[in-house]
């Protein structure tokens, strides 16, 4: 394993650990909370794409790996903002 894959693994436990501590409380309802709500759930999924894309795939023809590149890969539809 390279050490990119140790940056994601500590970056996932300490977005984790972010996610604990911001879902835990109680928060406003403005515009501020929901983009940084939006961008925590975009950045834990981005990484475990990417952790799953490094990891896993032994085939790269595998489908549920094409996929997951392919997720990865796309820009969003609409802008958050």
């Amino acid at each position: 394993m390279s050490g990119t894959v140790f940056m994601s693994l500590a970056s996932l436990f300490f977005i984790i650990i972010i996610m604990i501590s911001y879902f835990s409380k109680e928060r406003s309802n403005s515009s501020e909370t929901k983009i940084f709500t939006k961008l925590l759930i975009i950045s834990f999924c981005s990484l475990l794409s990417e952790l799953y894309i490094v990891i896993l795939p032994k085939n790269m023809d595998f489908f549920p790996f094409v996929f997951a590149l392919k997720l990865l890969i796309l820009p969003p539809k609409r802008c958050i903002m």
